[in-house]
């Protein structure tokens, strides 16, 4: 299982596969990197796919005190960087406020540094 630390916060990560775009698995609450493990498989055989532990979850670290969306987008932006994704599909549940995702999305997006990620939905 390789990890990537962020900010001090161990997260563990899959990555398997080949191709462009890349997909990113993102769990929702109490799931880990597992809760798509089918769907990863199925889009390994085209294209690069990164299941993630997010904080807290999993075989991540799960640091004391709060986990605000905020540490969520930073990560995930974060291993979109540093494993040089480029452009990806995100797939994860649908977000309890739908009116969060579009700026999640930007987040990601302008802290993903100089790779400049773009997100397809």
């Amino acid at each position: 299982m390789p990890t990537i630390t962020h900010n001090g916060v161990k997260l563990a990560y899959d990555s398997r596969g080949k191709g462009r775009p890349a997909f990113v698995f993102i769990h929702g609450w109490t799931c880990d990197r597992s809760f798509f493990a089918p769907q990863a498989k199925h889009f390994a055989r085209r294209h690069r796919v990164v299941s993630l532990d997010l904080r807290g979850h999993g075989q991540s670290d799960k640091p004391q005190g709060p986990y605000p969306i905020s540490a969520y987008v930073d990560d995930i932006a974060f291993l979109i960087s540093t494993l040089r994704l480029g452009k990806v599909v995100a797939v994860g549940p649908m977000p309890a406020s739908a009116r969060s995702w579009p700026p999640s999305r930007r987040a990601i997006r302008s802290r993903a540094g100089s790779s400049s990620p773009t997100l397809s939905s």
